[in-house]
């Protein structure tokens, strides 16, 4: 497991996943806390989830920015 500081990075959340949160339901507040606080996996390349209890988002790593494109429920 690779140890990554995300204080180093701009976190955004796209459209799609804003849109993908509302219809399952996920408030925007739990997004971002388990942004700040969760265990953070990174797989392939540039892709990175963000898993809690709860909720997982997935991003990607582009440059000094990481995008979040999904999110679900576990």
């Amino acid at each position: 497991m690779i140890l990554l500081d995300i204080t180093k990075f701009e976190v955004t959340v796209s459209k799609h996943a804003i849109f993908q949160a509302l219809e399952r339901e996920i408030d925007p507040d739990i997004i971002e806390k388990s942004i700040r606080k969760s265990k953070i996996r990174r797989f392939g390349k540039n892709n990175i989830k963000f898993s809690t209890n709860k909720i997982v988002c997935v991003g990607e790593i582009r440059g000094l920015e990481i995008v979040i494109f999904t999110v679900y429920k576990k």
